[in-house]
């Protein structure tokens, strides 16, 4: 009987240490995971404090701000209530919100972004690189605005389509030619069904003419580009949304990437160019018009 007591109270014992382990350890861990949680806020709260853009200092008044005025005119001994608290502080009450974080200065009017656009020969295929080649270095806002999203009517939507339809806009090349559009794979099944869209992989782009890209080989194109010259084995072209900027783009003319293109260079011949619209509802039939993606 005293052996199964004692034999008891000693795997009492073990149990009691090991649930004190097991307790040190979740403490220790929690503490892990409390130390982390406050780190990665306060890193946060700095970097959201350094980037603030709305060029006040977030400040809010403390005692430090306010000084004690006598307005008693009393003779005896002063008390509190003899005083009044002055705010002597010369900054203003501020604290940062979402719109102390919105960069505005990147924003433009239709009037600022035609003074990019180069002069009109008529000839399509031509005035579609020159006008694609006038917004080469182009950045987006830190924002995400874009003028070409702007012009669409999605100013802060993924512009590398936009850019395209934008570049056709300026260079006379009405939407009843080639339909507009804002995302890849909508504008890919719109040329499609118009016929524009040429896939044949024994036919080559020429200079003027949209290259679409199909990154992922899913069949439904991803980027596209205005084709700025074909040389030998590689074409180049002048893409929108290329880490955020326009930027000019090789590819190798066997890259089975390039799903297909826009021959531009096909409308060389008609004469009758409609006018140039800078809004694209102007242009926009309801046959042509692409909705967002």
């Amino acid at each position: 009987m005293k052996r199964n007591i004692e034999g008891y109270i000693k795997w009492l014992g073990d149990r009691r240490a090991k649930q004190k382990r097991a307790m040190a350890l979740v403490l220790a861990m929690s503490m892990a995971v409390s130390g982390s949680v406050c780190w990665f806020m306060r890193n946060t709260g700095t970097a959201m404090a350094d980037d603030a853009i709305c060029g006040i200092e977030e400040h809010k008044h403390t005692d430090d701000c306010y000084e004690k005025v006598l307005i008693c005119e009393e003779d005896h001994e002063h008390t509190d209530e003899c005083y009044e608290k002055k705010l002597v502080c010369e900054l203003p009450e501020h604290t940062h919100s979402e719109l102390c974080y919105i960069d505005v200065s990147s924003h433009e009017k239709a009037s600022d972004w035609e003074k990019t656009i180069p002069g009109l020969t008529g000839k399509p295929s031509a005035d579609l690189m020159s006008v694609a080649s006038s917004q080469t270095g182009y950045e987006e806002g830190r924002d995400g605005y874009t003028r070409y999203g702007d012009w669409y009517g999605n100013d802060d939507g993924d512009w590398n389509v936009m850019f395209v339809s934008f570049c056709l806009n300026y260079a006379g090349i009405s939407s009843s030619k080639i339909p507009y559009g804002a995302g890849c794979w909508a504008w890919q099944v719109k040329l499609e069904e118009s016929g524009l869209l040429v896939t044949d992989k024994s036919s080559e782009p020429l200079p003027g003419d949209i290259l679409l890209i199909d990154d992922d080989g899913d069949g439904k194109c991803d980027r596209a580009g205005i084709v700025i010259s074909v040389d030998g084995s590689a074409v180049s072209v002048i893409e929108g949304d290329v880490d955020g900027k326009v930027d000019t783009v090789t590819y190798q003319l066997d890259d089975s990437s390039l799903y297909g293109f826009v021959s531009v260079n096909s409308l060389d011949e008609t004469e009758d160019q409609d006018s140039v619209s800078a809004d694209p509802a102007e242009e926009q039939t309801e046959d042509n018009i692409i909705t967002f993606e």
